[in-house]
């Protein structure tokens, strides 16, 4: 068994201690972050801001192209899920197992 290693630091003398109170910050500002935030992108060209509370109307092709979307998703993980294993492996392990059969039929 290998003997432990320690690392072995200089010792420390009671009186080398940090300040208690660190000094202000030279920066006055509240905000942490100085640059401010992007202005919002402007609407596209065409496009009339909404009234208070009214809602965006769906174009006709929204109303089939969500459910065809999701449902293509399902069904690619679906099938991504039930898909054929076909590696080398599996591919060896039928050859061995047709090698082992022939082998035991001709020793019989």
């Amino acid at each position: 068994m290998r003997p432990r290693r320690f690392l072995l630091l200089p010792p420390t003398s009671p009186t080398t201690q940090l300040p208690s109170n660190p000094s202000p910050s030279p920066n006055p500002n509240p905000n942490p972050n100085p640059n401010p935030p992007p202005p919002p992108p402007p609407p596209p060209r065409g496009a009339q801001p909404l009234e208070e509370g009214q809602s965006r109307q769906w174009e006709d092709w929204e109303y089939s192209w969500t459910p065809l979307m999701c449902s293509a998703a399902c069904l690619y993980f679906v099938a991504y899920y039930f898909r054929p294993y076909h590696s080398m492996d599996e591919w060896a392990r039928a050859r061995a197992l047709e090698r082992m059969a022939a082998l035991e039929g001709d020793a019989e």
